[in-house]
């Protein structure tokens, strides 16, 4: 038997590719505050609460986001959205190893979020009005899987960067926000409007434009 993701047009193979990557780099992100925790507590003095309302305010912040990006993404298309939430939480994971405090940790985290959220919100609805209904509930289930791709991924970078970078904490943070740029391209290049968010603009409205110049196809044209 073929495997089903040979049976994906390249439309929804590249909507799938792109939206595993932003949820697997959400996960980098989100994780390796996990792993700062300790050098938070004997740096900063905070107390165990503190740092676990650092872990909380992303996770609150990320329906904010969610809600807020749903809004945003029918005015302007799933995938500029999508691309813009991806930057959005790397800007803030770039400045949470700049943070001096924990007001200004909390905020950055807060701002992380946001975007984690609604990167979420903009790739589910990709995945659903691109990939069709009858691989659509497998091709869900292997960008979730995109996670844990994200929560080793973090792992591994954090361990490089308390060895090697003289910052160690913050240098994980700085060098994680770097790692969406590959992310970044693919998603430009791989995906296109989803045809039925492009249907039901207005007439005379001008459709989202497709991103694919800006970086190589990850895949040939066709099936």
């Amino acid at each position: 038997m073929r495997l089903w993701l040979f049976d994906l047009t390249m439309r929804e193979r590249r909507t799938m590719v792109g939206c595993f990557g932003g949820w697997a780099l959400d996960a980098l992100d989100v994780q390796v505050y996990s792993f700062i925790i300790p050098t938070l507590l004997a740096t900063w003095r905070i107390s165990k609460g503190e740092a676990g309302l650092l872990g909380t305010v992303a996770l609150l912040a990320s329906a904010l986001g969610g809600w807020f990006a749903g809004a945003l993404a029918d005015r302007l298309g799933r995938v500029q959205v999508l691309q813009i939430t991806i930057l959005w939480y790397a800007a803030f994971t770039f400045l949470s190893g700049f943070s001096w405090d924990f007001a200004s940790l909390f905020v950055c985290r807060a701002g992380q979020g946001i975007g984690f959220g609604g990167e979420w919100a903009a790739g589910a609805v990709l995945m659903g009005e691109v990939v069709r209904d009858r691989y659509r509930g497998r091709a869900v289930g292997l960008v979730q899987s995109g996670w844990a791709v994200g929560w080793a991924a973090a792992a591994v970078l954090y361990t490089l960067a308390f060895a090697t970078l003289p910052r160690r904490w913050r240098g994980g943070c700085c060098s994680g926000s770097a790692s969406p740029r590959p992310g970044w391209c693919s998603g430009c290049a791989a995906m296109s409007p989803s045809p039925i968010s492009t249907a039901r603009k207005p007439p005379g409205a001008t459709p989202p434009r497709n991103s694919s110049p800006c970086c190589a196809r990850l895949f040939s044209d066709g099936r």
